[in-house]
């Protein structure tokens, strides 16, 4: 006679589950109102435009939050919302670079970074067909989505939202479903 059934999950899911739960607290809604130049009247600047996207907390002693710089382009004002929360806190745009698409921001507000982790980056480069868990805040739904899939492709290639072009950098394809607005994630 074996062990009596159990309702939880294996030692592996609940790790999984616990991973996503820290995750999840660490991923921030990114609210963005921005102003495109106007090249053809460059003393004026376009409409304000309202756009959403996603963001890591990485470093909570510096304050910082990383997103993709597609997110910030033109930002006039950015807020930030954590997860659970409904207050959206003033960040401000640290530094931005087209060439790989990220921008950091740093937010200030002391209520902000109470309790939440920080999600530790790494140098190394995934193997294929590695579990990923995609984490953020898609357009259409007000609330946290979470995906989950697998490494597809490690590769490089141009990526640059840079006027001038860019280089090759390294990418990694998943087959997890990432929807508009998760960028940041």
């Amino acid at each position: 006679m074996g062990p009596p059934p159990s309702n939880s999950a294996p030692d592996g899911d609940s790790q999984r589950i616990a991973d996503a739960g820290l995750i999840r607290q660490s991923v921030v809604k990114v609210f963005v109102r921005s102003a495109a130049p106007n090249w053809t009247s460059p003393w004026q600047r376009r409409p304000q435009t309202s756009s959403t996207g996603s963001g890591l907390c990485i470093n909570v002693a510096k304050r910082q939050v990383l997103t993709n710089a597609h997110v910030v382009r033109d930002a006039s004002t950015v807020r930030v919302r954590r997860y659970g929360d409904a207050v959206r806190y003033p960040a401000r745009v640290r530094c931005c670079s087209p060439q790989c698409d990220l921008a950091l921001l740093e937010v200030d507000d002391d209520l902000f970074w109470d309790g939440i982790g920080q999600i530790e980056l790494t140098d190394e480069v995934p193997l294929l067909d590695s579990d990923v868990l995609t984490v953020g805040y898609p357009m259409g739904g007000d609330n946290i989505s979470v995906t989950r899939g697998v490494v597809s492709r490690v590769d490089l290639m141009d990526y640059t939202f840079s006027p001038t072009g860019g280089e090759r950098q390294p990418v990694i394809q998943v087959d997890a479903a990432i929807n508009p607005g998760n960028s940041g994630d």
